[in-house]
């Protein structure tokens, strides 16, 4: 079975620290999206501060097992897969 959550944490490019909500298959991440500055709210902070920081070859290297394993969720049909977004309460089954 796959599990997908979410997470927030840091994302380190080029010098610059961004905070980034995290997609991740087994605890492997696979994507982001860049929380932008308006929406960042202190328990997004606190939750980033206590999770794993990211750089771009970290993340490249994460995507790229998952195509090699044919389990990247945004590229593959994936059977038996859970879905748990952890803030945002949605839980999808498929199996």
């Amino acid at each position: 079975m796959y599990k997908i959550t979410t997470s927030y944490n840091w994302y380190i490019a080029e010098g610059e620290k961004y905070l980034i909500k995290s997609f991740l298959i087994n605890r492997i991440p696979y994507t982001f999206d860049e929380i932008e500055p308006h929406q960042i709210t202190n328990d997004m902070i606190n939750q980033a501060n206590l999770n794993k920081k990211y750089t771009t070859e970290e993340m490249y290297n994460y995507c790229d097992y998952l195509i090699m394993e044919l389990a990247h969720p945004l590229l593959f049909d994936l059977d038996d897969l859970e879905v748990i977004c952890e803030w945002n309460s949605c839980w999808i089954n498929k199996t």
